[in-house]
């Protein structure tokens, strides 16, 4: 497994191709903005061919000189190569179709794929610092194919091989035994995953790529991307660090910024409990897991809220809360009352919780209390 990975946000590009969704060139500016400061490597940030507007975009995003590398992302063909190249950034990827679906579905073959592949990757390495090649659906690709494809780029002297489960139908044990193979006939290539979240398990899948041997793979925020999106950067990260001990040397706490910006230029919302970011994954209601997270909040927390940014854990009052939680909240309200009241205040806030199908609001705890004479 590589001591490091290399990490690729595509939410400019493949993020923005979720249908319906349209970044502004502030938008765009201000994400690439802070996935640089958060430390992220690599950005691919368009696709020239799109037409003038996007050209500009990402001549913006060029000019800004932000510590990070921008990357295009191009067709194979000599025009999105040259569309790319004007738009100032050194660096390009050119997307090949690999699976018998794609090539048919462009009445294509694989010797035009290889014949193709040796021009426009002789074309773009004039021109450009860093080439990436793109293996697109291959998970659905002959693994002789698949083979000749990447040694081919290994010998043409590309610097990146991009395997994309494209419609998202690999599991983690597939992932992991295709990067094994394809990193024992071109050990010395780089190769990326890039996983879709069809089945859910980009980020599993993910993951299995870099045990595999994958150096990089390609993330999006939110895992924001077409149909079910793509593997989310902050799962990714966080995974990396927790279950790999791969700690990629980033500013963690801009997480939760960078979330809700592409929250709200996506107009994507999140459901509250998803991983990472969800705005209710560390709240906690249970009276068993309240206890425990007042006296040692890892008892149920696989890490701390203030590692991505958050202030701390909430104590939520409700039906399944026990008399921790409500003494917890007492204490902080200074609000001193003795043990049969307590035990009466909890059971009202239960009531009150069911018949609302929710949480009772902390804001409202010295309502329920008998008023003093």
């Amino acid at each position: 497994m590589p001591k490091t990975i290399w990490l690729i946000d595509s939410t400019l590009r493949d993020g923005e191709q979720t249908p319906g969704v349209v970044f502004t060139r502030t938008e765009k500016i201000r994400i690439a903005s802070c996935l640089a400061a958060m430390g992220i490597p690599e950005l691919e940030v368009g696709i020239p061919a799109m037409g003038k507007t996007e050209i500009e975009d990402i001549k913006a995003i060029n000019q800004l000189g932000l510590k990070t590398n921008l990357i295009c992302w191009c067709r194979a063909k000599q025009e999105d190569l040259d569309l790319a190249l004007s738009t100032g950034v050194d660096r390009v990827h050119i997307s090949f179709p690999v699976s018998p679906i794609h090539l048919q579905a462009l009445g294509k073959d694989q010797d035009w794929v290889l014949k193709n592949l040796i021009f426009l990757l002789n074309y773009a390495r004039q021109r450009f610092k860093y080439v990436s090649v793109g293996a697109q659906d291959a998970s659905r690709a002959s693994f002789e194919f698949l083979k000749i494809f990447v040694r081919s780029v290994a010998e043409l002297n590309g610097d990146r091989v991009r395997i994309a489960d494209t419609v998202g139908i690999l599991n983690p044990f597939q992932v992991h035994s295709l990067f094994e193979q394809l990193m024992a006939e071109v050990p010395e290539l780089d190769l990326e995953f890039h996983g879709h979240n069809d089945l859910g398990m980009a980020t599993a899948n993910t993951l299995a790529a870099i045990k595999g041997g994958a150096k990089s793979v390609s993330v999006t925020v939110n895992g924001l991307g077409e149909r079910t999106g793509n593997a989310p950067l902050e799962e990714v990260v966080m995974a990396l660090k927790l279950t790999l001990n791969l700690d990629l040397d980033l500013d963690l706490t801009k997480m939760l910024e960078l979330s809700q910006m592409v929250v709200e230029a996506s107009g994507r919302t999140l459901p509250l409990n998803k991983p990472i970011t969800g705005t209710a994954i560390f709240n906690h209601e249970s009276g068993i897991h309240c206890h425990g997270i007042i006296n040692n909040p890892a008892t149920y927390e696989p890490y701390s809220p203030t590692v991505i940014g958050r202030e701390s854990s909430e104590i939520v009052l409700g039906k399944h809360s026990g008399m921790a939680s409500l003494k917890y909240h007492l204490d902080r309200a200074g609000i001193l009352i003795n043990e049969s009241e307590v035990k009466e205040l909890l059971f009202k806030i239960k009531q009150l919780s069911i018949e609302q199908k929710g949480s009772f609001p902390i804001n409202s705890l010295k309502s329920l209390l008998p008023s003093k004479k």
